[in-house]
């Protein structure tokens, strides 16, 4: 009897280790899965530069590499023993250590090829960083498996484990700009980061055998049997954790492009969703964040209503990148919130995870590989904007009520009023008061229908409409989208110049027309600031002179539309240096620039 005492007082005394083991074991897996993403990020980008679609590609990568994790994470929670589990998984961080330490790019796959970035860009991350990642990210749903077999008062739904993950992940996010990439080099960084999955693999071993000393006699089976006495998850719950986890991810991945390509490429601004879109697990996985969403729900038509103003550019530029943050943020803990009211017992914990990892790499897949080739533009942002309001409850039954063909009714007169302010290039003419004006009449109406889920989505997908239909107009002469942004061609107001725009930024600009609109067969001459009475221009000649009269060799950084090379002379050779093959082939097209054919 005594001994029986006294094994129960030690297994006592060893469940109060279980929630601190256990949270600081998933805290620093999170911390290093997601600084390790930002860390080998850096290690590219001179390669391919500092282009937003690189951390775009980059997201996606670790999303897949996710997915995996988590399948991993679940068959091994689902078929294995709970001993047998936790063997196979030190096994990996083992192999881990001996083969991927430390992290480092790999020189010898040269310089990424002329097309196809994105599958080269892919394979470097898998060879040099995948292994690591993938064995830290089946940490999360594997431990929380391990949690629920435990004898702690919370092991029924260790859910809220989750929330501290990815707080665990936003303070690795924060923590990488303003303290880990300023004070340490890359290499440092790596080795630190080793240190770091050294100390994981102890806390791994930890948490497995302090699961084995307090799990119950029923936990010790594997999942598989346990699974027979609950019900089966149903094809409709699959799928509403998978849409509710795409949806967010795809807007992450189309917002932080809209952000980098149409307002401002601050890189800061490229880690600032993904930090509030991980702080939003934080709150939605936890109950006592709940009651949110009677404040969160009528914030959401509000903000979708001030995104209007801000993809046309009328708002000042911090305005506007705070709207689409918060709007981001309150659409993405909406969709998070019911994902988690939507969480099936502990034995299909590890299928929730799985399915929302899913959902989230087809979500970055859509938004970084396949809308690129669809879409000239960052069409998928718009799209994306109305699926989340899509998602919000009874916006379906909403629309039901107003009926089909009501809803037929209203998308012809909406198509067909479009299509006459395109065609007629109403748009052209429209200034911006004009245009602030039209869109105060949006919010005004969705704001009205803030109540009815159903109004704001069509009202909302109307504005939106309206928006690209005003891009379109402009002067629009071309427009192409590439790896690393899209480029639009634009023609000045009378018609006499030509030029080259990313988002709100001008390349160059060349007139194309002499003041009767006739086509200019003279030397080509910039229409910028690269124009010949211009401080580049007077730059170029002091230095010439300083050189003799004659520079022998030049080289420029960014061809843009090649209004530089309306600088040189006779004699003298200029080499451009551009990483993106469509700058170069816009450039070249005599049809739209001519400035390098002096």
């Amino acid at each position: 009897m005594q001994h029986v005492t006294d094994s129960l007082r030690q297994r006592v005394d060893v469940s109060r280790l279980l929630m601190p083991v256990y949270t600081a074991t998933i805290f620093l897996s999170a911390f290093l899965l997601f600084s390790v993403q930002p860390m080998f990020t850096k290690m590219v980008t001179p390669v391919l530069g500092g282009t937003p679609a690189v951390w775009s590609i980059a997201v996606v990568f670790f999303q897949g590499i996710l997915l995996c994790g988590y399948a991993y994470a679940h068959v091994l929670a689902r078929y294995l023993a709970p001993a047998q589990a936790a063997m196979v998984h030190l096994g990996l961080g083992a192999l881990v250590v001996v083969l991927a330490l430390p992290i480092a790019f790999d020189p010898s796959f040269g310089r990424p090829p002329a097309s196809g970035e994105a599958l080269w860009l892919v394979t470097v991350f898998a060879t040099s960083v995948g292994l690591p990642f993938f064995a830290v990210s089946a940490n999360g749903p594997l431990l929380q498996a391990w949690f629920a077999r435990t004898s702690h008062p919370q092991a029924h739904d260790p859910y809220f484990l989750y929330g501290a993950s990815n707080l665990a992940s936003f303070a690795a996010l924060m923590a990488y700009p303003f303290a880990i990439e300023p004070l340490v080099a890359l290499g440092g960084q790596s080795q630190l980061w080793s240190v770091g999955f050294g100390a994981l693999v102890v806390g791994i071993a930890a948490s497995a055998a302090l699961m084995l000393a307090t799990s119950s006699t029923q936990a010790v089976g594997t999942t598989a049997t346990m699974l027979q006495t609950v019900p089966a998850i149903s094809r409709e719950q699959r799928l509403s954790w998978i849409g509710l986890a795409f949806v967010p991810s795809a807007l992450l991945v189309a917002m932080t492009a809209h952000l980098t390509t149409d307002i401002s490429a601050v890189p800061l601004l490229w880690i600032l969703p993904l930090a509030l879109f991980l702080l939003t697990f934080v709150i939605a996985f936890n109950d006592r964040y709940t009651k949110l969403i009677a404040f969160l729900r009528p914030t959401l038509p509000a903000l979708a209503g001030l995104l209007l103003f801000a993809s046309m550019h009328v708002l000042p530029m911090l305005l506007a990148v705070g709207v689409n943050l918060a709007f981001l943020f309150v659409a993405t803990t909406l969709c998070h919130l019911e994902l988690y009211r939507r969480r099936p017992p502990t034995t299909h914990l590890s299928a929730f995870y799985f399915m929302m990892s899913l959902g989230g790499v087809l979500g970055g897949i859509f938004a970084s590989l396949l809308a690129p080739v669809l879409f000239n533009s960052i069409l998928e942002y718009p799209i994306l904007i109305a699926a989340v309001l899509a998602c919000q409850p009874s916006v379906w039954s909403g629309l039901r009520e107003i009926g089909n063909k009501r809803i037929a009714i209203l998308l012809a007169l909406a198509v067909g009023a479009l299509a006459v302010v395109a065609v007629t290039r109403v748009a052209d003419a429209m200034t911006n008061a004009m245009i602030v004006l039209v869109f105060c009449v949006f919010l005004v109406v969705i704001m009205l229908s803030r109540a009815a889920p159903a109004r704001v989505l069509l009202v909302t997908a109307l504005g939106l409409a309206m928006v690209e239909v005003l891009k379109s107009g402009g002067g629009v002469v071309l427009q192409e989208r590439s790896f690393f942004a899209v480029h639009t061609i634009r023609a000045a107001h009378d018609g006499r110049a030509h030029l080259l725009v990313h988002g709100t930024t001008m390349h160059g600009a060349e007139w194309v027309r002499d003041a009767a609109g006739s086509p200019l067969t003279t030397r080509p001459m910039p229409a910028s600031y690269f124009h010949a009475n211009g401080v580049y221009q007077q730059a170029i000649a002091a230095t010439r002179d300083a050189a003799g009269g004659r520079l022998a060799r030049v080289a420029v950084i960014g061809l843009g539309m090649g209004s530089l090379a309306c600088a040189s002379k006779p004699g003298e050779q200029w080499v451009f240096f551009e990483i993106d093959p469509v700058v170069v082939k816009l450039a070249q097209d005599p049809s739209l620039f001519r400035s390098l054919s002096v």
